[in-house]
């Protein structure tokens, strides 16, 4: 009986040594990412900062801007986490987060 016991616990204890290595390996691949990341995030973070106020107002004044204005509005509120709307497509409109993106300009 004792064997047995024994023999279940060194195989519990096998899973989880295993499972411990599988949660490093993915720290590990985590970390690096995170790291990657880093350069890029301080670029988009002096792109973002580099935008003058004037940029902004002409902006303000685009009623319906290009699409590509859009995106770049939703990847900022990407990048900020802040909320978005979720796309939708109604017929030949597009329901996009650049509401959203107004929000933040007004209230940075």
């Amino acid at each position: 009986k004792l064997k047995r016991k024994k023999t279940e616990v060194m195989a519990a204890k096998n899973v989880l040594a295993e499972h411990a290595a599988q949660l490093q390996q993915c720290r590990d691949e985590y970390e690096q990412d995170v790291a990657s990341a880093g350069p890029a995030l301080r670029e988009v973070e002096q792109a973002i900062a580099s935008i003058s106020l004037k940029e902004l107002a002409t902006l303000k004044l685009i009623k319906n801007p290009p699409v590509t204005v859009k995106l770049v509005f939703d990847c900022v509120l990407i990048f900020f986490r802040k909320p978005m709307r979720n796309f939708e497509h109604e017929g030949n409109s597009i329901r996009d987060s650049y509401p959203e993106g107004w929000k933040l300009l007004q209230d940075p």
